[in-house]
């Protein structure tokens, strides 16, 4: 039995930010750690979309996305407080002035998709 994780269940939090070139090398970089052979066919960092590259894991394709694919926790101030101070009396006394609503969006992540 295979111990090692699929490469199709790596998740590489990358912010959009931070950019497709190191969302794609996060991921190789989690793949090989997870023990996997990875080889890079090509890359994708210049083209719109949400593709980073193709990559070859011990012979079989996948390409490396980055887009929303991660759950977030996030928090809403009312206008005019500072998420800042906000935090630090949240830390610091537990209680806040105002209103402090907790949600859940999706965050960018880079993600392998088979290539059949």
């Amino acid at each position: 039995m295979e111990t090692r994780t699929d490469p199709v269940e790596i998740l590489a939090r990358v912010g959009r930010r931070d950019g497709r070139a190191r969302a794609f090398e996060v991921w190789c970089y989690r793949a090989q750690k997870a023990g996997w052979q990875v080889v890079v066919e090509s890359t994708a960092f210049e083209d719109d979309g949400d593709e980073c590259g193709i990559v070859h894991v011990e012979g079989l394709r996948y390409r490396i996305r980055h887009s929303p694919r991660v759950r977030r926790q996030v928090y809403h101030v009312d206008s005019g407080q500072h998420l800042i101070s906000v935090a630090v009396a949240m830390t610091a006394a537990g209680e806040v002035e105002g209103r402090v609503t907790q949600g859940v969006e999706f965050d960018h992540a880079a993600w392998a998709e088979p290539i059949l």
